[in-house]
């Protein structure tokens, strides 16, 4: 590698790290609502609905969030949405109440899943294919070192300060992370899309394109485990029967332990696919059977050491999960509308979640155990590697078209 091509390389990460402490405020806020619910409700159920309200807030962009990117420059969007959940986070720690922190959650879902694309697409425009597995790994370690950090961090500032001074540095978080925005150089030289912008046009490219289709489904299918599971994990604390403290501690240490997985992986990946960029086809299939597995150990053993233990490996499956949708997408997708799309797919697939999360929460809470109405989601989701075909064949074309230019 050159050097200029290594300092580009810096300037991405740099870039997008920074960027990302926008990632580790969001996971304090939610451990903060968290432990709000569960003080006024032990069941669980309030708890549950905190994820509920977050995946709702994310699909409400999806109707409006194209037009967003195709008009408004990453810079602004990266600056507007972090200044809004500053001001959100703010009013939130001067005001308290369950429907309210809903609406809290909900509105700071809504702002930040244009961070996902708009990141995503600055990256991806400055990043060659055969690269791109290593620079978003790299960048997973960093995101998953606050994903690691955030929820420890959270729960001790909350029993420490309290949750109003709690989301005031939660606050500053969101600050900080404009800064990026303020100097980076990898949107300055963005252009308006020449491409329609019709709020259905990413829709109708998805579903046209098999390879978006089809990574799309089994996207789909993979929440049914990787977003299931943290749904569940209130109720099956509540169904231990365990006091107030342990339950808390039990809630923070089991996010810990998802995102300690997820920061191992991403570790391990980072040294996998700078060897062998083509290994993303075993992660597809490793993600959906390490879930599986974990929901397996779940629903058959009660110890904490094994919930712990389930949790560890659902970080390390969605970690797989979210470096084969990062890899993978920008292969079947046109850069120039990249930002739509990934919007688009995410906002049908936060749509599904959505729609899965309500259920799974009314089955939980009225007829069957968390993680029997969960084992039933999970065995839909095993058909989901297959689905990966197309979109790995046209990144290993993209990854031959890379090392014939070099």
């Amino acid at each position: 590698m050159s050097y200029s091509a290594y300092l580009g390389q810096r300037r991405v990460l740099t870039f997008a790290l920074w960027a990302a402490l926008s990632v580790g405020a969001c996971e304090m806020l939610v451990v903060v609502l968290l432990l709000r619910a569960l003080q006024r409700d032990s069941s669980g159920l309030s708890a549950a609905l905190v994820y509920v309200a977050s995946t709702g807030g994310f699909c409400l962009m999806g109707l409006m969030g194209q037009r967003i990117l195709h008009h408004v420059s990453p810079r602004v969007i990266g600056l507007g949405g972090g200044l809004l959940c500053t001001a959100i986070a703010t009013a939130a720690s001067l005001q308290t109440g369950m429907y309210f922190d809903y609406f809290v959650i909900s509105c700071i879902s809504f702002i930040t899943a244009l961070d996902y694309p708009n990141i995503n697409s600055c990256v991806t425009s400055s990043t060659p294919a055969n690269l791109r597995g290593v620079i978003y790994s790299n960048i997973s370690i960093g995101t998953g070192v606050m994903l690691v950090t955030a929820p420890v961090v959270g729960a001790v500032l909350v029993s420490e300060f309290g949750s109003e001074i709690t989301l005031q540095i939660i606050a500053f978080v969101f600050a900080a992370s404009c800064l990026s925005w303020v100097f980076t150089p990898l949107s300055r030289d963005w252009k308006k899309s020449k491409k329609p912008s019709g709020i259905f046009q990413a829709y109708k490219l998805i579903l046209d394109g098999k390879g978006l289709r089809t990574l799309t489904i089994n996207r789909i299918l993979n929440g049914f485990i990787y977003v299931g599971v943290p749904v569940s994990i209130p109720f099956m604390i509540s169904n231990a029967g365990v006091d107030g403290r342990s339950y808390g501690w039990l809630q923070s240490a089991s996010i810990f332990a998802i995102r300690f997985g997820g920061l191992s992986a991403s570790l391990t990946l980072s040294y996998l696919l700078k060897k062998n960029p083509g290994v993303s086809g075993l992660l597809g299939v490793a993600c959906t059977y390490l879930g599986f597995l974990a929901v397996i150990i779940l629903l058959i053993f009660s110890d904490y050491r094994a919930f712990l233990g389930a949790c560890f490996l659902v970080g390390i499956g969605n970690a797989f999960f979210r470096t084969v949708g990062l890899v993978l997408g920008p292969a079947v997708t046109a850069r120039d509308v990249l930002p739509q799309v990934i919007l688009a797919g995410d906002s049908l697939v936060r749509f599904s979640y959505f729609a899965y999360t309500g259920i799974l929460t009314a089955l939980a809470a009225t007829w069957i155990t968390a993680p029997g109405a969960l084992l039933l989601f999970s065995i839909s989701a095993l058909p989901a590697p297959h689905l990966l075909k197309t979109a790995l064949r046209a990144y290993a074309r993209q990854l031959g078209t890379d090392e014939r230019r070099e």
